[in-house]
């Protein structure tokens, strides 16, 4: 493991929720993580296209409606994991003018290991779906535990494809925003 010197990532979203610009970061970022379909294409789409499980967008607008509505920016950790690599992250949302919202991220540490098929977006998946936590990465089997756990534990990819991906919310990033997993999907 190792401390990474903080580059930024920033992105910005309109009133609309729409991103409106992304820096220069964000190209060599997306090919880090295997995602170059997001390389020059984003701006001008709409941001809660890019998220998926129900519980994850409604935290996620929860938490912009928030920052757009107290003035105040808000921050917490996350992890933003690439095939060969973990990486531990840290977001902040700041209001800007007109009802926008600045989103930088940057990377704490990152950590080298063997691919993991899990987190490579161009691998052929099943129909049968794992639920991953969108903040911490962690996979509930039927605790939830870390994807490296898992997937010793269960031997998902011992057939081909290998399970889809659901995301979700565990019960600790759920405590961290102050809110009720009970009360969300």
């Amino acid at each position: 493991m190792f401390e990474s010197p903080r580059v930024s990532l920033f992105y910005r979203v309109n009133s609309e929720d729409f991103i409106t610009s992304v820096d220069d970061n964000w190209d060599r970022f997306a090919h880090e993580n295997s995602t170059p379909e997001l390389v020059g294409t984003v701006v001008g789409t709409w941001l809660w296209k890019h998220l998926t499980g129900s519980s994850v967008l409604d935290l996620n607008r929860s938490i912009v409606s928030r920052v757009r509505k107290s003035g105040k920016s808000v921050g917490y950790p996350f992890r933003c994991d690439a095939p060969n690599r973990r990486r531990d992250m840290e977001l902040i949302l700041r209001p800007i003018s007109d009802g926008g919202v600045e989103f930088e991220s940057w990377v704490l540490r990152e950590t080298p290991r063997d691919p993991i098929l899990l987190f490579d977006n161009h691998v052929s998946r099943s129909s049968e779906l794992i639920t991953m936590c969108a903040w911490c990465r962690k996979v509930k089997a039927p605790d939830w535990v870390e994807a490296e756990v898992a997937i010793a534990r269960y031997d998902w990819f011992a057939a081909e494809p290998i399970p889809g991906i659901s995301h979700g919310i565990c019960p600790q990033c759920f405590e961290s925003f102050n809110l009720d997993p009970q009360k969300v999907a």
